[in-house]
């Protein structure tokens, strides 16, 4: 089985149809979702698939510790593999079961990404895993280059957006960082996998879109940047 965590803030527009795209796998599935205060009907959304278990948070505790809360029911239930996904994607069919088939093949391997595309533009590439760029920085892998001949291979860092975890590496390694607000958890998370000698790999036949955004907004800049400093400051030298 997959534990699915999904964190929700103001996700109304999205969370319909990325429930739905998970729901069309044909994998068994437990999905959780953990809603960061949203004032406007992401849980109604939600609450209208049977199947989702709805967590409620007070208030916006921001993404390292909403998923917390996701990964610790999951690893309570004894779930093997769980899949961290964003409401603003949507799975194409047989992603979660390539996902699994190439986490599958070795025991090394920790951490799973799909390919994720443009939402709009599915012939261009979100990430095909993120890379360091230097001074602290990771950045999106092949960001809006066409899709090419790709093979499942080892990266760098897995993206948050959509990353198959297997239960194993959270008892081992720890859950997310929740002094990362928002950015960056995924990438100190994919750091401490990498560091004991585990492995993350791109899943290159699991394909994932995502209505991604650069942030725009002041707060998301801040946060950002907060976290791009903490990052930086934590880590000296690539892997």
């Amino acid at each position: 089985m997959i534990g699915v965590i999904i964190v929700t803030y103001h996700s109304e527009k999205y969370i319909g149809t990325c429930l739905a795209s998970v729901f069309s796998q044909e994998v068994p599935i437990r999905v959780v979702i953990v809603d960061n205060a949203s004032t406007d009907k992401s849980v109604e959304i939600a609450e209208r698939f049977p199947e989702v278990v709805v967590i409620k948070n007070q208030t916006n505790e921001g993404f390292a510790k909403a998923v917390n809360k996701g990964v610790q029911k999951c690893l309570e239930e004894g779930i093997e593999f769980i899949l961290l996904l964003n409401p603003d994607t949507r799975l194409e069919q047989g992603s979660l079961q390539n996902m699994l088939k190439t986490m599958q093949a070795d025991e090394k391997r920790m951490i799973v990404q799909p390919l994720l595309t443009l939402m709009k533009e599915p012939k261009k590439i979100n990430t095909w895993g993120n890379e360091y760029r230097g001074f602290g920085l990771v950045s999106l892998g092949g960001f809006r280059k066409s899709i090419p001949h790709l093979e499942d291979r080892i990266l760098e860092y897995a993206s948050g957006a959509c990353m198959l975890v297997r239960g194993e590496a959270f008892r081992k390694k720890g859950l997310l960082d929740e002094r990362f607000f928002l950015y960056y958890e995924d990438t100190e998370f994919s750091e401490r996998v990498r560091k004991e000698g585990d492995e993350i790999w791109l899943s290159s036949a699991a394909r994932v879109r995502h209505d991604y955004k650069w942030p725009f907004s002041w707060n998301k800049i801040s946060a950002y940047v907060k976290s791009w400093k903490q990052f930086k400051k934590r880590q000296k030298t690539p892997l």
